[in-house]
């Protein structure tokens, strides 16, 4: 670059200037911006199932909310990055959405919500009150080994 009439010269001395050019600084995530990454892979409507899904979905949405009020002691970012691994939205968007698939609590046993990052899945329980989902989140999210938490 220094070939180029001392243009590294010139970043070096102007980095606050060149900052926003070459380097993707990321704003904060919001939920609405989740929401626009975000597919449901919703069972028939009118079935037992879509009724709890969409209880889940409700809680869900609470959820998210929750973070972005500071709330819960989680970020979006961590969310995003136990769904993802990545800690915010790439500049050119992920390959498709993030799809939130849902699958049933068996009685006695506790499952958590789990996510395939690779395929930009996230499994959530069917038919919780919001503090569950909450909590199971929480969990999720907290003690998941994860990428580079190692």
């Amino acid at each position: 670059m220094d070939d180029i009439c001392g243009m590294w010269g010139m970043v070096t001395k102007h980095a606050s200037v060149f900052q926003p050019l070459v380097c993707n600084l990321p704003k904060p995530l919001m939920k609405h911006k989740m929401d626009r990454i975000i597919r449901y892979d919703f069972s028939e409507l009118g079935s037992n199932a879509r009724t709890s899904e969409d209880e889940t979905i409700y809680a869900w949405e609470l959820f998210l909310h929750d973070i972005e009020d500071g709330i819960v002691p989680t970020t979006m970012a961590e969310l995003l990055a136990f769904i993802s691994v990545a800690a915010s939205i790439p500049p050119c968007g992920f390959q498709k959405p993030i799809e939130i698939h849902f699958y049933m609590q068996e009685d006695g046993v506790t499952r958590l919500p789990y996510a395939s990052p690779c395929s930009l899945d996230l499994w959530l329980p069917r038919g919780q009150t919001p503090e569950s989902v909450s909590t199971l989140l929480l969990k999720s999210v907290n003690e998941s080994m994860g990428f580079l938490k190692i």
